[in-house]
């Protein structure tokens, strides 16, 4: 037990987790070292051991651990029960790292050992600001996602870092210096859509010391920024007002995960209107088929969160609602770029049961601790409103936001358990599709027609779910330079193709 396995680890899969491939021998070898570093590497012992026993718990439950840790036999020495040897410092440091890269859902209890470690070391303050900041680029967890497109890759990362000339993100391999590139910041959480293109190149790459495979890379912008890019935005320094009085702007949250704005109603004037958006890589997520996020558990530092309650924003006046900032008014004196004549007057006369019963709602509708209930109202109540908009200015991305809140509503129908509600609203959002192959760009057609052919499937109607799955047959036979939209469909096509199989057998 004193020498590690002969027995090589087989290379992790994206995903994979380091435990899942250890055998039991190999698991108490490696318990056995860890804690054979801390012992002879901490002063606080105890108390790291104490950290560390989650993760214990996580490689041999219901077992418990190995009871004896086999003695080493090389001799160490020590000086305030530290290494005195630099080189051994730094191979604890990795180690932990190790863990910290590994086993992702181990993730926030490492950490914990990790800084326990770092506290514990005698380093200097520059090398502990290093490896805090080391730490800090391998945390994904706040961090605003990008889209990265090279002449071979479309690749959705984190901004790990940004300034007005540069900006440092992963990547899956190494650049070469000068290799020109676009990257685009993502909007929000509510949808798929990115602020205008940047263009840039390559100054650095370097291997990501922390994780095996990955590159940090750090490009240089070869343009001014502009609002259209997103990014100046994302340097404002954030708001700390905290004025009671404030009817427009960002106010903190009561929510780590949530960042909360004022916005005020273009209808009837109502200001102090709370839109909700989620802080970027607050929650780990997963994608439902239909290709919206499922939320999970929080990274560390932020709170549990379904975001999906409170994507739309209700105006307890007039009750006008939509998941969209642009719908609402965001400063003082903005011109509202709509027809406000007409759309008041054609929602004083829509929905009105829908209202009644909104008005009777408690006060915390418009907080974060919202209901699922609640939120299947809200749906109905923004699906309203964006459906008049659209027939006043018809364009796509209302279109899009119709389809997806429809959807979404089906979703938490069926969670609640009202199952028949849920295939009226699916049908309901069918029928609102209508002809895919119109007035949309070829992204979006694909992921409509995919949604078609989804619903088909759902709502019983195989053949015309076998016709729509031919219309992104037909639209993959064009060649694609569009790598995006290339892999947007190659997903829809597998995925559409795997959902009609699996109801045919």
């Amino acid at each position: 037990m004193t020498d590690a396995p002969s027995e090589k680890f087989d290379a992790l899969n994206p995903g994979d987790f380091f435990s899942d491939h250890l055998d039991e021998v190999q698991k108490r070898w490696l318990y056995a070292q860890v804690m054979r570093l801390i012992n002879t590497h901490s002063r606080s012992a105890p108390k790291t051991q104490k950290l560390l026993k989650p993760l214990v718990e996580e490689f041999f439950p219901g077992k418990g651990p190995p009871e004896e840790i086999p003695e080493r036999k090389e001799t160490i020495n020590k000086a305030s029960g530290i290494s005195t040897t630099p080189q051994i410092r730094q191979y604890l440091l990795d180690q932990l790292a190790y863990f910290v890269t590994r086993d992702l859902p181990l993730e926030k209890k490492v950490l914990r050992i990790f800084q326990d470690a770092l506290a514990d070391f005698e380093l200097s303050p520059r090398q502990i600001s290093s490896w805090l900041k080391r730490l800090g680029h391998h945390q994904l967890a706040g961090k605003p996602e990008i889209a990265v497109q090279t002449t071979h890759d479309y690749v959705r990362t984190a901004l790990l870092d940004c300034t007005e000339d540069h900006a440092l993100f992963h990547f899956h391999r190494p650049l070469v210096r000068g290799v020109f590139i676009m990257l685009e910041l993502k909007k929000d959480c509510r949808t798929e859509a990115y602020h205008s293109p940047l263009h840039a190149t390559v100054k650095k790459v370097r291997v990501n010391p922390l994780k095996e495979s990955e590159y940090q890379v750090q490009v240089e912008f070869q343009q001014l920024l502009e609002e259209k890019h997103g990014i100046l935005d994302l340097l404002k320094p954030p708001s700390q007002s905290t004025d009671q009085f404030l009817e427009f702007g960002d106010i903190p949250s009561p929510s780590r995960s949530l960042k909360l704005k004022l916005v005020g109603c273009p209808l009837c004037e109502e200001t102090r209107l709370p839109f909700w958006s989620l802080k970027p890589g607050a929650i780990r997520e997963s994608r439902h088929v239909f290709g919206f996020p499922v939320y999970h558990s929080p990274y560390p530092g932020f709170e549990e969160c379904d975001f999906h309650r409170l994507r739309v924003t209700v105006c307890p006046r007039c009750f006008y609602a939509s998941s969209r900032i642009e719908d609402f008014i965001v400063q003082a004196g903005e011109p509202f770029q709509k027809d406000r004549v007409m759309i008041r007057k054609l929602w004083d006369h829509s929905c009105p049961e829908l209202k009644k019963t909104l008005n009777e709602l408690p006060s915390r509708f418009g907080t974060h601790s919202r209901t699922n209930d609640e939120a299947v109202l809200s749906y109905k109540i923004a699906i309203q409103t964006l459906t008049i908009m659209d027939e006043l200015q018809p364009d796509q991305d209302t279109k899009l936001e119709l389809l997806t809140l429809g959807l979404l509503c089906s979703e938490k129908l069926e969670k609640l358990g009202r199952s028949e509600e849920s295939l009226e609203q699916k049908i309901e959002t069918l029928k609102r599709i209508g002809d895919p192959t119109s007035g949309l760009d070829k992204a979006n057609r694909i992921r409509v027609i995919f949604w078609k052919c989804l619903l088909e499937l759902e709502t019983g109607q195989k053949k015309k779910a076998s016709i729509s799955l031919r219309q992104l047959e037909s639209l993959a036979l064009g060649r694609e330079t569009d790598l995006y939209t290339a892999n947007l469909l190659d997903q829809s096509l597998n995925q559409a193709r795997k959902a009609l199989l699996k109801k045919q057998i």
